[in-house]
């Protein structure tokens, strides 16, 4: 059962257009990539389709290893108005520290290709994350993802 903070957390995930909370509740299947196939497209109100990126760490992660947790997906891109916005004020900063603290799985995400408008080396995003002092729980690399532009 969510608490008080959980259902804020959601209203203030809704309303930033910049991130998604999903309660990883995921059946048995086996692990995808994150292209996502029309079978696996997100449904509002049901748990997220299974996903495997690689963090900036080199390390995969499997969003079935986080089942029963809260998790945060963010997708981040440096040259979004809205990024810069919520990470110049200090409010994505401080969502990630309040609710990683509290047990939420905080993922961003990047899904910029080489070449493309907001493509960094895992490295680059790692100095840019410290130097914001961001603390998500890991940064995700998909370069083979949608490529949408910031609105």
């Amino acid at each position: 059962m969510m608490d008080r903070g959980t259902s804020r957390l959601i209203t203030l995930a809704l309303t930033s257009s910049l991130i998604v909370l999903a309660s990883t509740v995921i059946g048995g299947s086996l692990a995808r990539s994150a292209q996502a196939s029309p079978e696996s497209a997100a449904v509002v109100g049901k748990p997220a389709p299974q996903f495997t990126l690689t963090d900036t760490e080199g390390i995969p992660r499997d969003l079935s290893k986080y089942k029963g947790k809260y998790v945060v997906l963010e997708w981040f891109n440096q040259g979004c108005p809205f990024v810069k916005k919520h990470y110049g004020t200090g409010n994505m900063q401080r969502m990630q520290k309040e609710y990683t603290g509290k047990g939420v799985v905080w993922l961003s995400i990047c899904s910029s290709a080489p070449g493309k408008q907001g493509y960094y080396s895992a490295k680059e995003h790692n100095a840019m994350f410290q130097e914001k002092q961001a603390s998500p729980t890991a940064i995700l690399l998909d370069p083979d993802g949608p490529r949408r532009t910031c609105m």
